[in-house]
């Protein structure tokens, strides 16, 4: 089944923010989601602390190319991803609870030009929604 959403986070010698990013997509209210994790050819046990995170849920999918750098990693993650949707997420940040449900919603409320989405390639690829006057917080969005 594909997902409505794909997160997408790189991750190069994280051990130290395993408690951030991790629990904090893993504990969406919103769960139709994968989180695809992208190990930049990291130096320390991160690859392990990563698979056992997969091991232990079926919406977490590892990948390992070897170092790339940031941003190369970060297109090997897109590329990876089934979802309709492509939700970034930086290894040493932490998400609240009801992010993906409220940008979800917001997402599928607009109208695709006005949020800018461009779906020639079959998804929707978005860091967050934006309109031409305001760029919406999902911390205050609210919905119906």
């Amino acid at each position: 089944m594909t997902p409505k959403v794909s997160v997408v986070s790189t991750v190069y010698n994280g051990v130290a923010y395993l408690d951030r990013a991790i629990p904090g997509i893993l504990n969406q209210t919103f769960t139709d989601f994968e989180f695809i994790l992208v190990d930049d050819g990291s130096t320390d046990n991160t690859l392990d602390e990563l698979t056992k995170v997969a091991r232990s849920d079926p919406r977490v999918k590892v990948f390992a190319p070897g170092r790339l750098g940031a941003a190369a990693a970060y297109n090997y993650g897109v590329a990876q991803a089934t979802g309709e949707y492509v939700a970034r997420q930086d290894f040493d940040d932490r998400s609240y609870p009801d992010r993906l449900r409220l940008q979800v919603a917001l997402l599928e409320l607009a109208d695709d030009r006005a949020a800018g989405v461009d779906r020639s390639n079959g998804r929707a690829v978005h860091p967050i929604a934006k309109s031409d006057h305001h760029v919406v917080d999902h911390r205050q969005a609210r919905t119906g």
